[in-house]
């Protein structure tokens, strides 16, 4: 397997100075300039249309389509987790939709509605199963009475004990063999093995279609050998055609516990088995032909190979499929379950990997999940737990991993590199699919991909509680974006991460959202990031159709170093100062390439609703809200008090263009609109019920239409040549 280091860079924001050339000290209402006020017959409108009231170019303001349980008083969609029920997330349309593992038995079921699927919940001699629960490692009929426990006689039946020491075994239950080998030459096709309890020492190599059935997993190991290629192996199926079924048995020793290799036409079914504590691969399979399905079967601890490598669950490579069904894969070495090469299927339904380590020679990478150089992998209804590094990870071109309906928890951080423990993660120009998952309780970053042509997509997913790196207390990112990869997002929620809910990262990055929630993002102990619940630097782009970003720290959407955004129909609301009462702005738009807000809503920050500076910002048809003084502090810059207002335009290098149009700005404690540098324009907005309407400072020389209606503020309607304290 080749995996590459993630080499996780996140710059989310790291200011070293003041925004712009800011003015004097805040005056008390006289500021030597005009007091002049446009007219209109138009009364101001504070609400975003409706009820009566004439029609206002912001009526559409907001979240389109709203789904009823996230309608407020105001008139806006206000899309929050907790007015979900536990275990359902916000899709804005339809209402609070089911996320994760749907069939959850009651054992796994924990206070906030998810399915938190782990052995460590499983009493000795079961084994976890999302759906059912803790399954008994010998099956529902147990091992019954000896010698062949509940196996049912039949015609056609080899019945083999070890123990049988009359010395002229026919293959009868009265004069069993005693040995596999025995009963595999005396077998017929498609005929059936029976054995007893007890170790057999002499691997499984069948050469025709037969069944193989153990009285029952814990009393019947199968632990000999044999060779093949580099390999010794237990269970080798490569000498025919047809189908084989190993049931009721424990496969485990010094060698690959179950290897299917062929480019002809092998079935095999593996039920009930406990492959535990193989060597090198608990199963192999390989060959376009090569077919394993396992069900109710448990994969448990294989064992390094003599060089220190692998260690791995299930690997299938060169056009093999495999499916577990109702399965458990605990304890691996470097992957859970692996497909490697074009044409080659992992399937994982109601399943769970577990605890899947680092490789023992490396000591680096431990994956639960992984498709790579063209290999598919897919889960649906099972849970990645524990992993070291990375849950999933798919890599190269043509490579697919597909998340449905799981969940992927708890990855560990793996000391030196860069201690990540992600959920999700593609390289390399490979694709994940994600759809009604969720990613909880990671560390450093929940999700990343990495590399152009690379791309992930979520889908009706909750991204929650990532942790911060442990050597440094930073990151805690929900998803990061980087080197030209690209990340889609449709009825997704990020909860309760640090630094970033997503941040976009390096020239040529893409990100789309799409009626996607990005809520609660708090600042990561380490202090180093400036933290927002959106944030687009680097050079790269994302457009936010629908979107809300509500109760963030910092601000709630960050855009910089000559990024671009465009956002449409949605909602920023209710950002928050950090802990020293610093920031807690809606837009901060610094040295971005471009921002085009339309038709949003931003409501209820402190500092600025938008604040751009050195860059081109464009707002249309949009409101901003009751936003309250505060202190901005960018990184390491100094802190500015007293700052208030709706939209905010300085200077940073270069003079910011912004141009509003077809705006309401009002409830801000200083100005409505203040143009500090650089130019633009103001037309057929309203700024009413601030304390300036309008300021003109500085250099700046916007563009101020007749059309607009500066009214009802409490000190000033206009007020050019304005000396207000600004970034």
């Amino acid at each position: 397997m080749n995996q590459r280091s993630c080499f996780l860079s996140i710059l989310l924001g790291t200011l070293v100075g003041p925004l712009g050339c800011g003015g004097g000290d805040q005056p008390t209402g006289s500021g030597g300039g005009s007091t002049t006020s446009t007219t209109s017959t138009t009364s101001a409108t504070t609400g975003t249309g409706g009820g009566g009231a004439a029609p206002t170019p912001w009526d559409s303001a907001g979240i389109e389509g709203c789904a009823s349980e996230f309608m407020e008083a105001d008139g806006l969609c206000h899309p929050r987790l907790d007015k979900c029920k536990k275990g359902t997330i916000p899709s804005f349309a339809q209402g609070c939709l089911p996320v994760g593992i749907p069939s959850c038995a009651s054992a796994f079921l924990e206070g906030d509605g998810l399915c938190h699927v782990s052995a460590k919940k499983c009493p000795a001699g079961t084994y976890p199963v999302p759906a059912e629960g803790c399954v008994p490692i010998d099956g529902p009929d147990g091992c019954g009475a000896a010698p062949w426990g509940p196996i049912a006689a039949s015609a056609g039946t080899i019945w083999v004990d070890p123990a049988y020491a009359g010395g002229d075994g026919d293959g009868s239950q009265n004069k069993p063999l005693t040995t596999i080998a025995a009963a595999l030459a005396a077998a017929p096709a498609e005929g059936r093995i029976a054995l007893a309890a007890g170790t057999y020492d002499e691997p499984i190599v069948p050469t025709k279609s037969v069944e193989i059935v153990g009285r029952c997993a814990s009393m019947v190991k199968v632990a000999g050998k044999t060779p093949h290629g580099a390999e010794q192996v237990t269970a080798l199926i490569n000498k025919m055609s047809g189908a084989v079924t190993l049931k009721r048995l424990q496969i485990g020793g010094s060698g690959v516990g179950v290897w299917v290799d062929s480019q002809q036409s092998i079935d095999v079914t593996l039920e009930e088995i406990w492959v535990n504590h193989a060597t090198g691969y608990a199963v192999l399979a390989s060959g376009s032909g090569s077919a394993v399905s396992a069900m109710h079967s448990f994969f448990q601890g294989t064992l390094p190979s003599a060089d220190g490598k692998h260690g791995d669950g299930i690997d299938a490579s060169a056009g093999a499929k495999v499916t577990l069904t109702s399965s458990a894969v605990l304890d691996m070495r470097t992957v859970g379950a692996a497909a490697y090469g074009q044409g080659t299927k992992v399937s994982l339904a109601d399943s769970l990997i577990e605890g899947t380590e680092a490789d023992v020679s490396s000591n680096q990478f431990g994956t639960g999940i992984l498709a790579s150089s063209g290999g598919h992998a897919a889960i649906a209804g099972t849970a990645i737990v524990s992993s070291r590094t990375f849950g999933g990870g798919v890599y190269y071109a043509g490579s697919l991993l597909e998340v449905k309906d799981s969940v992927i928890e708890k990855t560990r951080a793996q000391k030196g590199l860069d201690d990540l423990g992600i959920g999700v993660t593609a390289q390399l120009e490979g694709t994940v699919m994600v759809e009604g998952s969720a990613l909880l309780e990671n560390i450093g970053s929940a999700g990343l991909t990495y590399d152009k042509n690379t791309k992930a997509t979520f889908e009706r997913s909750l991204i929650a509680g990532t942790l911060p790196q442990p050597f440094d207390g930073n990151n805690g990112v929900g998803f990061t974006v980087n080197d030209q990869s690209e990340l889609e997002l449709l009825d997704t929620t990020f909860a309760n991460n640090f630094d970033a809910a997503v941040a976009v990262l390096a020239k040529g990055t893409i990100f789309h959202a799409k009626s996607s929630l990005f809520e609660g993002t708090k600042s990561a102990p380490g202090g180093a990031f400036l933290t927002s619940g959106v944030a687009i630097q680097g050079g790269s782009s994302a457009t936010l159709d629908g979107c809300a970003i509500a109760a963030n720290v910092g601000f709630g959407l960050l855009v910089n170093g000559q990024s671009s955004a465009k956002v449409t129909h949605s909602l920023v609301e209710g950002t928050l100062p950090d802990a020293k009462g610093n920031n807690g702005g809606g837009v901060l738009s610094d040295k971005g390439k471009s921002v085009e807000i339309a038709s949003s809503v931003v409501l209820s920050s402190q500092v600025a609703g938008v604040l751009a500076g050195g860059n081109a910002l464009t707002m249309s048809g949009s409101v901003v809200r009751a936003v309250k003084s505060g202190t901005f502090k960018p990184g390491a810059g100094s802190a500015k008090a007293g700052i208030g207002d709706g939209i905010l335009s300085v200077a940073k290098g270069s003079p910011a263009t912004v141009n509003i149009s077809a705006t309401l700005i009002e409830g801000c404690e200083r100005a409505g609109v203040l143009f500090a540098a650089g130019g633009g324009a103001l037309s057929g907005s309203t700024s009413t019920k601030n304390r300036f309407g309008l300021v003109l400072q500085g250099t700046a020389s916007p563009m101020v239409a007749d059309d607009n209606l500066l009214t009802g503020n409490s000190e000033k309607d206009r007020l050019d040549a304005g000396m207000l304290l600004t970034p």
